[in-house]
Parts: C-alpha cells; sequence; structure tokens
C-alpha cells in the first residue's frame, strides 16, 4: 500500500491474498482502522500517555478555543481541513460535514518519521524528514532532520503500535512544538519515502 485508499481496499481481503500465496506488506484491518481513524489514534494515543493535540467532535466544542483547525475523522491529504476563527464558524464547519474533527490550531513544523517495524516488532528505521514540498498532501521533496525529542516520541508511538502487533512500515507525523506533539501515523510507506533510499 502506498496511499491510505490502498489500506482501505487491501486490508480486509489479506486472507484471500494469504490464501492464494500472496503477502501484502498491510496490517490486518484492525490496526489499518486505528490509524485511518483520527479519532480513534487519538484515543489511542492520549490512554498511553503520549503527547497529542486535544480532539474535540460536534457538538462538544465548549472548551474549545479558537483559532481551531478541523479535520475529517477519515480523510486524507488535507482534503475537508481548514481553519475557524470563531464558534460560529466551527458550527457552520460541522453543519457542512459531520464527521470533522476539531483541535488546536498549531503553528509548528511537521516532521514526518519513517519508521519499520519487523517481524519480530523492533523498529530497524527510524528517519525523521521535514517535508519541503507537498502537493495534495503527497511529499515530493524532503530532507532529513536529526531531533532527540521528535525521534523519542516517534519511537515510543512505534512501540506501541508494535505491541498491538502492528509490522511493515509506518511513518509517524509530528508537529515539532516543544515538546514535540503527535499528528497522525500512516501504516504504509511515506511519499518521498527515505526508506527505498536506505535499501
Amino acid at each position: 500500500p502506498l496511499i491510505d485508499l490502498d489500506l482501505e481496499r487491501l486490508a480486509p481481503e489479506l486472507e484471500r491474498f494469504r490464501a492464494l500465496g500472496v503477502t501484502v506488506v498491510c496490517p490486518p484491518p484492525p490496526l489499518t482502522e486505528l490509524c485511518l481513524d483520527k479519532l480513534a489514534f487519538a484515543n489511542f494515543v492520549q490512554a498511553r500517555g503520549l503527547s497529542h493535540p486535544r480532539t474535540w467532535v460536534y457538538p462538544d466544542l465548549q472548551d474549545l478555543a479558537f483559532p481551531a483547525f478541523y479535520k475529517r475523522r477519515r480523510g486524507f491529504g488535507s482534503i475537508g481541513s481548514g481553519r475557524c476563527n470563531s464558534a460560529a464558524e466551527a458550527v457552520s464547519a460541522a453543519a457542512r460535514d459531520p464527521g470533522l474533527l476539531f483541535q488546536p490550531a498549531i503553528v509548528a513544523d511537521e516532521i514526518t518519521v519513517d519508521a519499520y517495524i519487523s517481524r519480530s516488532g523492533d523498529c530497524i528505521a527510524c528517519v525523521p524528514r521535514v517535508r519541503d514540498k507537498v502537493v495534495a498532501g503527497e511529499a515530493y521533496k524532503t530532507h532529513t532532520v536529526r531531533d532527540v525529542a521528535v525521534e523519542s516520541l516517534a519511537l515510543q508511538t512505534i512501540q506501541a503500535l508494535a505491541q498491538e502487533g502492528l509490522r511493515g512500515p509506518l511513518n509517524v507525523q509530528i508537529f515539532r512544538t516543544t515538546p514535540p506533539m503527535l499528528l497522525e501515523v500512516n501504516t504504509r510507506l511515506g511519499s518521498a519515502s527515505v526508506l527505498s533510499n536506505m535499501a
């Protein structure tokens, strides 16, 4: 799988592929769903004490401060995402798309950490990079960086997912705040993936 749509299509069919002798490097449906559902992922990482922006769903927005950022609970490529500067704008956005999540508007660099979890559950690659050029959610140009705090959060997140049974490639998206905060995880190779270059 190279894009989220691939994950949605392939994960439910893993047993059929296996019966044909085909190995698909894709997590089983529960882990695929955990990372595609941004609310489920927020709950998962917060239950494990990992840093993540507080997340609201409509109509429970009473503690949400503005400006705020909204995004689809199940979405990719920033489609359906935006900024709202008031409660009225948040309500209007939720009326257009009831499946929106709301978070504080965070102004920070974003680091994508390409990683690979081996069959034994060990993280054998962890490469932080900045996406310099992004088109429709896909990176076309990146450069690697060293950031101990970002790498630490990425490794904690990878370990938590490995304990749930995740194996194979993933990319962890992190806000470079102080301290860093998780954005989301894609259980596939990232676009402009450094892992392929390492191989």
